[in-house]
């Protein structure tokens, strides 16, 4: 995960401790706030392989709805795209990159200063994006893989081949759920008037994961 000093800005940000396996995903999420309230959050996913990977960021980029906007391809990372326009209240500018790195994915919020209509600076957002990629290509080689999640499959698969794969799923939820409980309850709502939407999409990327697995 980036610090505040990765990121060069003419106002200096201050990080909040970051939040590891947020949501009960392997992983790390955290947020960087400004004194005239701009907002930079990252939060890193952390998959069994690649193809999980890029199923996860297409279900996470599914649940952005904190801007907008339309999706416009980015040279970030693999498979990269950013979401750029106001927020859904029009108080605030937002920007959403997701890019996914072997078998980990990204994702980068940047909301400009509150109810001045104003965004973080273009070249602010490459320089972090780029810095956070940079810091999860050193680190990846480090992290050891997670189990994979539970494979979907396709309804009445289990009267074709007995109840085994209905057992192994339910065991895949009961692990989710059981991580759930364990995880300590992190504030990732509201703060001077913004709502940390990685946080809330990796939660949401959560539930999906497991309605594809029912």
């Amino acid at each position: 995960l980036i610090t505040a000093e990765d990121i060069d800005a003419p106002e200096p940000f201050t990080a909040e401790p970051p939040v590891l396996d947020p949501n009960g995903e392997i992983g790390v999420t955290g947020r960087f706030f400004s004194e005239d309230s701009g907002m930079i959050g990252s939060t890193v996913r952390i998959l069994a392989d690649s193809p999980e990977a890029e199923r996860v960021l297409e279900l996470t980029r599914s649940a952005i709805s904190n801007v907008t906007g339309t999706p416009q391809p980015s040279p970030i990372g693999t498979n990269g795209s950013v979401i750029a326009g106001m927020s859904l209240d029009q108080i605030t500018d937002i920007t959403m990159l997701t890019f996914s790195e072997q078998n980990a994915v990204v994702t980068l919020e940047f909301d400009g200063p509150y109810g001045e209509l104003i965004g973080l600076p273009t070249e602010l957002i490459d320089t972090v994006s780029r810095r956070q990629l940079e810091i999860l290509k050193a680190k990846l080689p480090e992290i050891v893989p997670p189990a994979p999640l539970p494979v979907p499959h396709v309804a009445g698969q289990d009267r074709q081949q007995g109840t085994d794969a209905h057992e192994v799923d339910e065991r895949g939820q009961d692990h989710h759920e059981a991580r759930r409980r364990e995880q300590p309850c992190h504030d990732v709502g509201e703060r001077r008037g913004f709502r940390n939407e990685a946080g809330q999409a990796a939660e949401r990327t959560l539930r999906e994961t497991q309605r594809e697995a029912e």
